[in-house]
C-alpha cells in the first residue's frame, strides 16, 4: 500500500490517457496493451514494483484518469506531463509518504508548480518552484521545521480542490476503465530488479 502513496492524474477519460500514454511509449519500441476488469487485476498485472518501469496501470474516474507504475519510487508525474503536453490538459502528481511529499501540476503545456518536502538520511530537504497556485495555502510552505511543510492532509486538501476526486480509497473506489500498458524493455543495459512486495 506504500507504493500507492505515489500516483498521477490527468484530466481526460480512461480511454484518451490511455491513447495517450501509449504514443508516448512507442518512441521506445511496441506496447502491449491489456483491458483490466478490478483494481485487484491492476495490481496484479503491476506487482511485483521494480527497479525500472516496465509497466502502467491508467484508471478512469469520470473526466481524470489515475496513473500508476510498477516502479519503485516512481509516481508518473513524468507521464502524466507528457500526457499533459500532447493533450493539452491538467495534470497532478503526488507522493502522500510521511518521509516524502511532492506536488507537481501542469497546465498549458508546462509545468506551473513543484514542492518537496522529504528526508534525506539525517537531514529534512525542502524545495518549492513556480508560482503558489489559488488552491493551496502558503503557510505549508512557510513553517519553520522543513519536516513540517507540505503535510499529508494538505496535499489530500489539494488534489480534491483541483480534481474534484477524493484520493482514491484503492480497493473500494469503483473505476469507469483500467487500462494496463507494458512498454517495451529491449536493451536495456542494466538488469531490472523485483521487490518483496506484500499488500
Amino acid at each position: 500500500m506504500e507504493h500507492l502513496k505515489g500516483f498521477s492524474a490527468v484530466n481526460l477519460d480512461a480511454d484518451a490517457a490511455a491513447a495517450a500514454l501509449e504514443e508516448t511509449l512507442q518512441q521506445f519500441g511496441p506496447v502491449g496493451q491489456s483491458r483490466l476488469a478490478t483494481f485487484q487485476d491492476a495490481l496484479e498485472y503491476l506487482l511485483p514494483i521494480k527497479s525500472f518501469t516496465t509497466r502502467y496501470a491508467v484508471m478512469g474516474l469520470g473526466e481524470w484518469s489515475i496513473l500508476l507504475t510498477d516502479m519503485r519510487g516512481a509516481n508518473c508525474y513524468v507521464e502524466a506531463f507528457s500526457i499533459s503536453r500532447a493533450r493539452h490538459c491538467k495534470a497532478i502528481g503526488l507522493f502522500l509518504r510521511q518521509k516524502r511529499r511532492e506536488l507537481h501540476v501542469f497546465e498549458n503545456e508546462r509545468k506551473v508548480r513543484q514542492v518537496q518536502s522529504l528526508s534525506d538520511g539525517n537531514r529534512w530537504y525542502f524545495r518549492e518552484e513556480g508560482v503558489l497556485q489559488p488552491f493551496e495555502d502558503a503557510e505549508e510552505c512557510l513553517r519553520r521545521k522543513k519536516q513540517d511543510r507540505l503535510s499529508t492532509e494538505a496535499l489530500r486538501h489539494y488534489f480534491q480542490t483541483y480534481t474534484d476526486l477524493t484520493i482514491p480509497d484503492w480497493k473500494n473506489t469503483s473505476f469507469t476503465h483500467i487500462f494496463g500498458l507494458a512498454r517495451c524493455t529491449k536493451g536495456l543495459r542494466v538488469a531490472i530488479s523485483e521487490f518483496e512486495t506484500v499488500e
